[in-house]
Parts: structure tokens; C-alpha cells; sequence
């Protein structure tokens, strides 16, 4: 792909001119400017000049049609090489059960950085929020990733049940055998968020009860809540 120039004789139709070429994705684009009608088929005629110009100019403009292209995939899709369930909608930014030095399987987000090891965030050293935020802006400063871009993405967290799915998919199709277990990281945020609004929401109703209830009381029923979702994972 790119420019070729025929000069007389060298294309089977009689053809003489440049010939640009550029794909990218599904689509694929060709042009031609003849130099038939140059008097010398160089840079020393007018007309051929005017020609390899005009050549160079929609080269470079495909160019930047494909860059823009590859940026949009890299930013709006999974890579199209990950397992299943690995992608989260980004080029570069993998749902990951890794070995923390060789003992159990722990949830993370990975960052791929081309020429530099993986960064891994573990949800066993911080919330899951947190995590998100530090591994997108980490493969936002990796990548070069605009502004608008890096925070559409972080406002966009995949939903922790993507790690049930996850860690179904590496137990019944991969050979892996993680515990049930390995995803209570995963959902401790959201256990005490969960907790927390109920702890809320009861101070609000004290008012239409005698006995104040307990954080005991709330946590146990997050338990409760939590028993149920093991069953289901």
C-alpha cells in the first residue's frame, strides 16, 4: 500500500502514473493520476509535478483516515486477540485472575504496556473504583489517550459481575480451578456500599421506631446478601 508509480511500459494496460493504495478495517481505498500528458514523465515538467502532488496529498490523507480509524478501535474495542471475557471495551486494559507471587488467584485489572511489563491492579490492596481510576489513567498516559476519551472511559467501570463470568469461563473451559472465594475482592465495595446505604437509610426511619438498630444487624444482612450471590457464581 501506498504510492507506485508505472512509467511507460511498466503497466500491462499502457497505463503511466502513480497509483495510491490504503486499507484499513473493512475499508479500502485507490486512486489515480495519470502523467500520460507530461511532456517528461519528472519533477522537471508541470504537469507530472502537479500530479505526484496531488498523489502524495491523498496518500496523506488516507493516512490520517486510518490512523483516526486505528485510534477509534483502540479506544472503543476489546482487542480482538483477548479470551473471553478478558476484554472491558479498550485496546490495552485486560480483566485478569493472576497469582499474586505464586499463591491463590487474585481479580486485578491488568495495563498491557508495549515493551514494558504488565501493571496489575489487585483488588485485595484497594477498592475497585480505585482500581479502574488507577489502571485507566495509567494506560491513558501509556497511550497517549485525549482527554475526552480517558474520562468517558473511567466513567465507565464494567460491572464486577464480569468477574463471575470470568472466572466461569477459566474454571469450566480453561482447566483453572478458582475458589469461589477469589471474588469476594471484587464485590467488597459494593457490599459496603450496599451496607452503608442501609445504615442510612434506617437512621432516616429512627424517628418510627423505638430500638435504634445496629451495624451488626445491617453487616448481617449484607452477609446474607452475599451467601446468595456465592451460590449463584
Amino acid at each position: 500500500m501506498g504510492i507506485r508509480y508505472y512509467a511507460p511500459g511498466e503497466h500491462p494496460t499502457g497505463w503511466v502514473g502513480f497509483r495510491v493504495t490504503r486499507g484499513f478495517g473493512q475499508n479500502y481505498r485507490q486512486a489515480y493520476f495519470n502523467t500520460a500528458l507530461a511532456k517528461a514523465q519528472s519533477d522537471s515538467d508541470p504537469y507530472f509535478r502537479y500530479q505526484r502532488l496531488q498523489a502524495e496529498y491523498k496518500e496523506a490523507e488516507w493516512v490520517a483516515e486510518s490512523l483516526e480509524y486505528q485510534y477509534t478501535q483502540f479506544v472503543t474495542t476489546s482487542n480482538p486477540t483477548a479470551k473471553p471475557w478478558r476484554g472491558l471495551g479498550v485496546h490495552g486494559i485486560t480483566a485478569m485472575f493472576a497469582r499474586y507471587y505464586g499463591g491463590t488467584h487474585q481479580p486485578c485489572f491488568s495495563v498491557n504496556r508495549p515493551g514494558k511489563p504488565q501493571k496489575r491492579f489487585m483488588f485485595k490492596f484497594m477498592p475497585y473504583s480505585e482500581a479502574w481510576a488507577q489502571a485507566v489513567n495509567l494506560w491513558a498516559d501509556e497511550n497517549n489517550i485525549m482527554p475526552e476519551d480517558r474520562m468517558r472511559v473511567l466513567n465507565n467501570p464494567p460491572d464486577p459481575e464480569h468477574f463471575k463470568h470470568l472466572r466461569r469461563q477459566m474454571n469450566d473451559h480453561e482447566g483453572f480451578d478458582i475458589s469461589v472465594e477469589a471474588l469476594g475482592p471484587v464485590f467488597q465495595e459494593r457490599r459496603e456500599q450496599i451496607a452503608q446505604k442501609k445504615l442510612q437509610q434506617r437512621s432516616q426511619d429512627l424517628r418510627l421506631s423505638d430500638a435504634a438498630p445496629t451495624r451488626d444487624e445491617a453487616e448481617a444482612e449484607i452477609l446474607a446478601w452475599f451467601e446468595s450471590e456465592r451460590q449463584q457464581a
